[in-house]
């Protein structure tokens, strides 16, 4: 699949997290940035098919389920 070339606009919060991000990985902005959608995408796939999403402490073993948004389906009104 040939890469597309986008432009966004994002506050300089958002810059400053992926900035972070990628540096915590070594990795690029842009490929930070990949990597944010395609977790988004996965995150939102499993909520979709009515799944939960959970996160486990790591010393209690208490587990806590992760509450996305849910996705915004198309209006069928003209």
């Amino acid at each position: 699949m040939a890469d597309v070339k986008i432009s966004a606009n994002l506050s300089s919060t958002v810059v400053d997290a992926l900035k972070e991000l990628a540096a915590k990985r070594g990795i690029s902005m842009t490929e930070a940035l990949r990597q944010a959608i395609s977790h988004e995408k996965y995150f939102q796939d499993a909520i979709d098919q009515d799944q939960k999403i959970l996160l486990e402490e790591p010393k209690s073993g208490r587990l806590r389920e992760v509450v996305l948004a849910p996705s915004l389906k198309p209006s069928s009104q003209p």
